[in-house]
């Protein structure tokens, strides 16, 4: 089961590959064309979708030039057989190409979830979110706006789990551990989340930081045991790939 944070890596290098070809075809009668790989902010800062679209497109492009610059396209047909393993390897290429950096491992203790959830919630699904995702957790705040690429800058991994309750009106709570490349980053990363509103419970041990999110008040003991639930997660930092 591919990730969010899958899922934006492969569409990035499957929409910067084709902005690639483009450019290679076009950039001689349309020089302009060339600079698609150089846009880093969309022209509406506050639309989520066209940060995306920047993403993908802009981004990509410029992960699979640093590929294209290493063994030419050889190099960029490989990548499709060996996939970035997440977002930060498309907005760092250079941890992908040259320097290999691959997500922390986290994995939750999905029963000590269970029996830490709500009454009334369920386990929905399991998900890893990326830099990418988590700068746009920022992004989306104006409190945490021009601060959004920095504070997502450090991060090393993380794995999220859902919960929620059924029907209509459905509440939905979320259980989140993250890892960072160094205290400092996740220290200022930790320090950030009094901005974000859904933040209900957070705690920072050494380069870990977990947190849990609700659209709703929780009761502080339910925050509280859901933390600890995550607690109990096996983490492997700094793993081989």
């Amino acid at each position: 089961m591919k990730t969010t944070d899958q899922d934006h890596a492969l569409t990035a290098v499957i929409e910067g590959h084709a902005v690639q070809v483009m450019i290679d075809g076009l950039s001689d009668l349309s020089p302009h064309v060339a600079r698609i790989a150089d846009v880093t902010v969309p022209t509406d800062k506050h639309n989520p979708a066209a940060w995306h679209t920047v993403f993908y497109y802009a981004m990509g492009a410029k992960f699979v030039q640093a590929l294209k610059a290493r063994g030419g396209y050889a190099d960029v047909h490989k990548a499709f057989g060996s996939l970035p393993a997440s977002s930060e390897q498309i907005l760092h290429p250079e941890k992908y190409t040259t320097e290999p950096d691959w997500p922390d491992r986290i994995e939750l203790d999905i029963e000590a979830v269970k029996a830490a959830a709500p009454k009334g919630f369920e386990l929905k699904g399991q998900d890893t979110l990326g830099e990418w995702t988590t700068r746009m957790l920022f992004t989306a705040e104006p409190a945490t706006f021009d601060a959004a690429e920095a504070l997502a800058r450090g991060w090393g991994g993380d794995a999220e789990v859902t919960l929620a309750t059924s029907g209509r009106d459905a509440k939905v709570v979320k259980l989140w551990v993250t890892s960072w490349d160094s205290e400092e980053e996740a220290a200022e990363f930790h320090t950030a989340l009094a901005k974000l509103p859904d933040v209900r419970a957070s705690a920072r041990d050494k380069r870990l930081v977990t947190l849990v999110r609700s659209s709703e008040t929780l009761d502080a003991s339910i925050a509280e045991a859901l933390m600890q639930a995550g607690g109990k997660a096996r983490i492997t930092l700094d793993p081989a790939k």
